[in-house]
């Protein structure tokens, strides 16, 4: 039986969707499926993805003004050789928030999407591609979205963000897609009502990641808070993402001082890196001036980028996730409690989805700092009770997040849309097949 030919299109460079992505595609069937990844820009997670001894490829040069489509899709042979931070589209509205009117779109659409699709469709036909899978939101996804409708290919819509605005264009390139892909109900409702996407043209499935990996990494614990000048003994609060302002740190900093005051040998880590922009730079000073005026400089860890993220949860006591914000998914929720730790979270968009209040963690309303304090001083005060949680929630996350699982749904999705019959559309024949 001949593979199915799958072309996945990654738009941001990085961040949580190219994450979701790699947990997809390594526990994917090889003996079904052939994977094609291809990313808009150069990406600091290619050698991800090649380790896997997958075929990777870049659409072409910098973006600048009227060059959208001026070079060919090559494999991309000269990206970092290791994984970089979060790359700029792991945000809510990451592609839309530029988007301020149908001019703004259309005029987008002719200089820059337009000329991609054609390159994207002839990169379809020259290598077989069976169904063209895109892996962030309408709005990022139009050029991929007219080029599998040009190359008469199934395409499934994998939406993990909410979007400021969806801009009327969007409503009309929803229609050629086939079937949609969503990262929790919060974003499936949104997305429906946005681009008027009837709802059983639809899942949702909730991101993957590997579940054994963090259920494991406990053992450098010790190591890692002396490596932070933190003792064994010493209470430890971690909260983890992107330095970005909707992740709320500086609301965090702030439920951190309360906390001190009735836990003075309490040490925050804030783990992640700010993006690679003055706003992003501006940030990561801000919060650390906001610790200094807090006064609690001497009990904040900001550890930066790392690789080792769940032996840093491991490390902890409590894990606060603090976006002021509704979360299109929460992966570093479920990360968190698969590490086995008690979670704090803010109540928003798909977090609900993954914490059972009370039961596999506590959650806070969006943008309150006390109630956050509260929370966390609850788990240091009462270790026994944040057992409970961080056990129960590791139990659940291990039956519901597992990559293996997510990659059997999304197989069977896949065995529907590329069926004959299964598309809306007769599928491509494709030369020298």
């Amino acid at each position: 039986m001949r593979r199915t030919r799958i072309l996945y299109v990654q738009k941001p460079t990085g961040g949580g969707s190219a994450t979701s992505l790699f947990e997809l595609v390594r526990c994917l069937d090889p003996d079904r499926y052939e994977t094609v990844i291809l990313f808009h820009r150069a990406s600091p997670y290619a050698d991800r993805f090649r380790e896997l001894g997958l075929r990777v490829l870049v659409l072409g040069g910098a973006r600048r003004r009227g060059a959208a489509g001026s070079a060919p899709a090559t494999p991309d042979r000269h990206g970092p050789a290791v994984d970089g931070p979060p790359g700029d589209g792991d945000a809510p509205a990451a592609e839309d928030a530029a988007a301020t009117g149908s001019l703004h779109d259309l005029a987008r659409l002719v200089r820059s999407d337009w000329p991609a699709a054609k390159r994207i469709a002839r990169l379809i036909r020259t290598e077989g591609i069976d169904v063209v899978h895109h892996n962030n939101n309408p709005s990022a996804n139009r050029a991929s979205i007219l080029a599998a409708a040009l190359a008469r290919v199934p395409q499934i819509g994998h939406v993990r963000y909410f979007a400021r605005y969806f801009p009327p264009i969007d409503r009309i390139l929803a229609r050629p897609v086939d079937h949609f892909l969503f990262a929790s109900a919060a974003v499936r409702d949104h997305c429906v009502r946005g681009i008027g996407s009837p709802a059983e043209r639809g899942d949702v499935v909730h991101e993957p990641f590997d579940v054994e990996r963090f259920a494991a990494a406990g053992r450098r614990r010790a190591e890692l808070r002396a490596a932070f000048g933190i003792g064994p003994e010493d209470p430890v609060v971690a909260n983890v993402g992107r330095l970005v302002a909707w992740k709320g740190q500086d609301r965090f900093l702030a439920a951190v001082a309360e906390v001190a005051r009735t836990h003075p040998r309490a040490f925050a880590l804030v783990v992640g890196a700010a993006p690679d922009h003055p706003v992003g730079r501006e940030y990561e000073a801000r919060l650390r001036r906001l610790a200094a005026e807090l006064g609690i400089p001497d009990r904040v860890r900001f550890t930066g980028f790392r690789r080792d993220v769940p032996e840093l949860m491991a490390a902890a006591d409590v894990v606060v996730h603090s976006a002021v914000e509704p979360e299109p998914f929460g992966r570093v929720v479920a990360e968190a409690m698969a590490v086995g730790r008690p979670v704090v979270a803010t109540a928003g968009g798909g977090v609900p989805e993954i914490v059972r209040d009370g039961e596999t963690g506590l959650l806070v309303p969006l943008d309150d700092p006390r109630r956050m304090a509260e929370a966390i001083r609850m788990l240091l005060d009462d270790p026994e009770r944040g057992r409970q949680l961080g056990a129960r929630a590791q139990l659940d996350v291990r039956q519901r997040f597992a990559a293996d699982r997510f990659a059997d749904r999304i197989q069977a999705i896949y065995e529907r849309v590329a069926a004959p019959t299964g598309g809306r559309r007769a599928r491509a024949v494709h030369p020298g097949r």
